[in-house]
């Protein structure tokens, strides 16, 4: 029995505003040779995620996770 690996890429964001061109700039940083199945952004509990950048996020596998602190 073999199993697949999953890549993900994790990447911390520390802005106030998280923006689509913050997730399509990790996209593109990651693409070659990397290849990931999903992307996660961690971004502090401050920061405020727009609807716009949500429906970014649902287009291109990418995760919004908060810190909790």
């Amino acid at each position: 029995m073999t199993r697949k690996a999953r890549r993900i890429i994790v990447e911390c964001k520390d802005v106030e505003t998280l923006r689509p061109n913050h997730i399509a700039e990790t996209i593109r940083k990651y693409k070659h040779p990397y290849y990931a199945d999903s992307y996660d952004m961690i971004i502090p509990r401050r920061t405020r995620v727009p609807a716009e950048t949500r429906e970014f996020c649902k287009e291109r596998k990418a995760k919004i996770r908060r810190v909790r602190l």
